[in-house]
């Protein structure tokens, strides 16, 4: 059994695969790419918003940046689905104010090819959300790490350490995988932090999880409004 976890890269995607010995890792350009390659597997977790509000912020949003403390500015508030086909920040803005009382980021901005990527991928993939499904890499650090938000950025030294100490009890060999994964691929391509979060997320995607919210709103097309996250016993 494969379980996938995927970080949007600077080349498309990023994915590492667990279930096998070693764990694998692949760049897509695209979702449908990633698709392809990984459509037979358990469960896929993506750093990608999945379901989109129609008249105001997202429950698991909310929530996730309550849990994650002082980690709460990595969690984007997702825009509505007004806003898919819009393509400038300031028409972007005035639209989702419009809608949801709420402007768009900077950061959400730039992520807003993914997330349409992603939409139109699964409206032409009915049944794929079932097996991708949204999740984030600060909540999986935040649980391995005694349910304890990371204290450091993942962009810092200290940050990136700590991340690596708890993959390395997540991992058989961590320290010679993660180097073949970096060895493997372009900085330009994959940045350090992309491998750091596609590694956690699949090893989410491996063990027991829960929903943030425990019940998930649905949006305009059915799709759950949710962030999945590691249980640990």
């Amino acid at each position: 059994m494969a379980y996938v976890g995927v970080d949007g890269c600077p080349s498309g995607w990023f994915a590492v695969t667990c279930g096998g010995d070693p764990p694998t890792a692949a760049q897509y350009s695209s979702i449908d790419e990633l698709w392809e390659a990984n459509k037979h597997a358990s469960r896929i977790l993506i750093d990608i918003p999945i379901g989109l509000p129609s008249t105001n912020r997202r429950t698991c949003d909310v929530k996730a940046k309550q849990q994650l403390g002082c980690r709460g500015s990595s969690v984007f508030y997702t825009p509505s689905r007004a806003v898919l086909n819009v393509s400038s920040h300031k028409e972007m803005n005035r639209v989702n104010k419009r809608v949801t009382s709420h402007g768009v980021s900077a950061q959400t901005h730039a992520l807003m090819p993914k997330i349409t990527e992603v939409d139109e991928f699964l409206r032409r993939r009915p049944g794929a959300d079932q097996v991708l499904i949204e999740s984030h890499p600060e909540l999986c650090f935040s649980a391995y790490n005694d349910n304890t938000p990371m204290v450091f950025k993942k962009s810092s030294d200290r940050g990136q350490k700590k991340r690596m100490e708890l993959l390395s009890q997540l991992y058989d060999n961590f320290s010679t995988v993660h180097a073949q994964f970096r060895d493997d691929h372009y900085v330009k391509d994959v940045g350090d932090d992309d491998i750091l979060d596609a590694m956690v997320l699949a090893a989410a995607a491996a063990g027991e999880t829960a929903t943030l919210p425990a019940e998930p709103e649905l949006d305009a097309e059915g799709r759950r409004m949710q962030m999945v996250y590691p249980v640990l016993e």
